[in-house]
């Protein structure tokens, strides 16, 4: 793989701390959390739980930014130097899924804060923030399919689940609202 990439991020598997059945919270991220093959591929990033690179590339992209979503910030500055990035499949870590609501939020809090910290401030990048906020609910309609066809949870745990996504698209909409017009 260091053949043809300079940046290999590998597969994020989720496992749960605790017995069946699952809560809200870990059945959404069974469902949702870490794809990181699509996050390579579709996105040009990896999360850095699963990211492999060398010092001579660090040293030339220097170090994080905080205040921003950090791995995509980081994996961008490395591939516009010209940096390949590439999944392997045969680099797995496994990251435990959050137990509870209160932690779920704590995450995307920060993710929105993050995203809101690489969106320009300009008007017309407030009111695309607006309007992506906005879809927020219908987001949560179009991924309903994925939670309750999920070949590991349960019928409650796909309640769980679809009433998780519901009530944190809510959350995050307006989260992102507030963002807007502060």
């Amino acid at each position: 793989m260091a053949e043809r990439a300079d940046l290999v991020g590998g597969t994020l598997t989720v496992f749960d701390e605790t017995p069946p059945p699952r809560t809200g919270a870990e059945a959404f991220e069974t469902v949702f959390a870490f794809n990181n093959r699509r996050y390579i591929e579709r996105k040009g990033f990896s999360v850095t739980a699963n990211l492999l690179t060398t010092r001579r590339v660090f040293e030339a992209i220097g170090g994080f930014r905080h205040g921003m979503s950090e791995d995509l910030d980081w994996c961008r500055r490395a591939t516009e130097a010209g940096f390949a990035l590439a999944h392997d499949d045969n680099l797995r870590v496994a990251h435990p899924t959050r137990q509870d609501w209160p932690e779920l939020m704590r995450k995307w809090r920060r993710l929105t804060d993050e995203a809101w910290g690489l969106k320009g401030r300009s008007g017309g990048a407030r009111a695309k923030w607006v309007l992506q906020a906005l879809a927020m609910p219908a987001s949560a309609l179009a991924h309903l399919p994925k939670v309750l066809t999920h070949p590991n949870l349960s019928a409650s745990e796909k309640r769980a689940a679809a009433l998780t996504l519901l009530r944190l698209r809510l959350v995050r909409m307006g989260w992102m609202l507030r963002q807007a017009v502060v």
